[in-house]
């Protein structure tokens, strides 16, 4: 069971996709539990309001090749973020706008 909640912010990376450019911001939280699925080239993001406890698994082992960023604030996301700063990472607060990700993937990786 969650405890706290937190925001998920979804944009549609995948070619060809009928949801491709397409963006989300999914609420979760300990009120109305549920799961999300997060679909290969679905590119995510976290927002916790508060101090949280969240169950996150995966389909493949960590593989650091594939840990892929963009700027969490950028605007070509299109996410509707509740907060216009947030406390990131290291790696995170210097991440690309995503449309630097989007041409270094292309069209080398099929997303």
């Amino acid at each position: 069971m969650p405890v706290g909640r937190a925001s998920v912010g979804l944009k549609d990376l995948r070619r060809g996709s009928p949801t491709e450019g397409l963006a989300a911001l999914v609420e979760l939280g300990e009120e109305h539990p549920a799961a999300l699925v997060i679909p290969h080239g679905v590119a995510h993001g976290f927002y916790f309001h508060e101090p949280s406890l969240h169950v996150y698994a995966v389909s493949e082992y960590w593989d650091a090749a594939d840990e892929l960023a963009c700027n969490w604030a950028d605007p070509e996301l299109g996410i509707a973020w509740p907060v216009a700063t947030a406390l990131v990472s290291d790696r995170d607060r210097g991440a690309q706008p995503l449309r630097a990700l989007l041409d270094a993937l292309a069209p080398s990786q099929p997303i």
